[in-house]
């Protein structure tokens, strides 16, 4: 039965390097990247979600996109606040969507809240193609044109 779980072991590892032609360093500093990466949490209505889906693509080296993507609606106001409450407790940043319609939104306003009871660096972007207003408890933080570098610049003086 060892030898079958040696074999096995052996098997997976082989794989891993055909599968992703990882050298032994490489597969290290792979890891090592994934375990630095600092996740943003982005904070956005539902009407900018598409915005969202474009951010994934791009290119954000050290980084990754965090949100609340769920609809937990139907479990109550407390389950949504506790997803919310830890997905920005374990990111870094939280990047809040400025669009239309941003500053009429509770959610936004408490999540902001999350970030400062955490302290978590705050980043404002504008949605491309609106006009409204931030919500009052950001007009302290700057507002980003939408790009993925100026975002970078940004987070790289953090």
């Amino acid at each position: 039965m060892a030898l079958l779980a040696l074999l096995f072991s052996l098997l997976v590892f082989w794989a891993l390097q055909v599968t992703f032609h990882w050298s032994d360093k490489s597969i290290t500093n792979h890891l090592n990247k994934l375990y630095y990466m600092k996740s943003i949490f982005v904070s956005h209505v539902f009407e900018d979600s598409y915005v969202v889906k474009s951010m994934k693509k791009w290119n954000m080296p050290g980084y990754t996109f965090t949100f609340e993507v769920e609809d937990k609606r139907y479990q109550g106001t407390n389950a949504i606040k506790d997803t919310i409450k830890k997905k920005i407790e374990g990111a870094a940043i939280v990047l809040v969507l400025i669009g239309n319609d941003t500053h009429n939104h509770d959610w936004i306003k408490l999540e902001v809240e999350y970030a400062h009871s955490f302290h978590k660096k705050i980043c404002c972007i504008r949605v491309p193609g609106t006009r409204g207003k931030k919500p009052a408890i950001l007009n302290n933080y700057k507002e980003l044109p939408f790009s993925s570098n100026q975002l970078l610049r940004e987070l790289n003086q953090y």
